[in-house]
């Protein structure tokens, strides 16, 4: 059940305030609203509902369902809440890609190894973002049919796969990076915005140059505030003065969030680090409701960000990881020092330097 789809309000009765959710039609086809003491109680009545309202649609699927089969009577029951318009455009995405595939079999039959092994074949014509967002989709309609009791594999150890090779073409268009005044204003307008943990992310990304699938990884306990870097993947990535300045800031945020006691200047860094030890397999960065980030949603604001600079051209999280070592070889940085801690070949940097 997608909580983001949900707008919980809270009402006063006789004095006492319940959570409140007006469902736009219930197993029955009719609207019906939710009241309960608590925000738990009431998610745990609409998750019941909505199971209930899962398992009746399903009983009019076909006798020998495939993936499509399973995605139709999610979406139906979806469409209940949320923004249709956004919901029938992720039917009509996911319809695209999976329809007639191979996974597009009885999803009791599909195994995490056969999703792993379909998106690995995608990036021949899908994007990352494009992978990110269908491996979004796909497991919450697999965490929903696991929860009514059906056996669905567990999508949570699929890794999305960074589109990363350069392909060798001599047609091959400009690299699409940013100038260092688009990214100075990427990252005025990030620090602006109201939905600062989207934000967050790509700000982290413009100071590091780190992958956004690897940014979203990172925990309390791969912070190296004393030594100015972040651990990835066993591997140390140098982070500037300036942006662990901006991490400790957030942290003691973070921290004070947390009930941590903060009176004074003073206390700050025994607060960020009395915070980080005490949460150590924490998610450096998370969402609004203190789960991990991923990828959809900050590539989704990204867009949307960039427009609102002023950029019309498309800008990916690969675009901020390739711009940041653009950046980076211009203002004399090592290409060695940069394969160590970034990967990639001299065909990939000979990419950047030509652009």
């Amino acid at each position: 059940m997608k909580k983001k789809n949900y707008k919980i309000r809270q009402v006063e009765t006789d004095g006492k305030l319940y959570y409140f959710y007006e469902m736009e039609w219930n197993l029955y086809g009719r609207r019906e609203r939710f009241y309960a003491p608590t925000e738990e109680e009431l998610w745990e009545k609409l998750q019941q509902t909505e199971d209930e309202k899962l398992k009746y649609i399903l009983k009019s699927a076909s006798e020998n369902p495939v993936l499509n089969d399973y995605i139709n009577v999610y979406f139906k029951g979806q469409l209940s809440v949320g923004n249709s318009i956004e919901m029938k455009s992720d039917l009509l995405f996911i319809r695209t890609i999976t329809s007639g595939s191979e996974i597009d079999r009885n999803i009791t039959e599909l195994s995490a190894d056969d999703i792993q092994n379909y998106y690995n074949k995608l990036t021949e014509k899908y994007s990352t973002e494009e992978i990110s967002r269908l491996h979004e989709i796909l497991t919450e309609i697999f965490q929903s049919f696991n929860h009514i009791g059906i056996q669905t594999a567990d999508l949570s150890k699929i890794r999305i796969p960074d589109i990363k090779a350069v392909p060798d073409k001599s047609n091959k268009p400009e690299r699409n990076l940013l100038s260092e005044n688009e990214m100075k204003t990427l990252m005025i307008q990030c620090r602006s915005s109201r939905n600062s943990n989207n934000a967050f992310v790509i700000i982290f990304a413009l100071y590091t140059g780190i992958y956004m699938n690897d940014i979203f990884e990172i925990r309390n306990h791969d912070v190296r505030l004393d030594d100015g870097a972040v651990i990835v993947q066993d591997r140390t990535v140098p982070v500037c003065t300036e942006c662990i300045e901006w991490l400790k800031e957030r942290i003691a945020d973070k921290a004070v969030e947390s009930d941590v006691l903060y009176k004074n200047p003073e206390q700050k860094e025994n607060i960020i680090r009395n915070y980080l030890q005490s949460n150590p397999d924490e998610y450096l960065f998370t969402n609004a409701r203190g789960n991990k980030t991923t990828f959809y949603p900050v590539s989704n604001f990204l867009k949307n960000i960039a427009e609102k600079c002023g950029i019309s051209r498309s800008i990916t999280p690969l675009v901020l990881h390739c711009s940041y070592l653009a950046d980076a070889i211009k203002n004399g940085a090592d290409i060695e020092k940069l394969k160590a801690v970034y990967g990639h070949d001299d065909k990939f940097y000979s990419s950047l330097i030509k652009t």
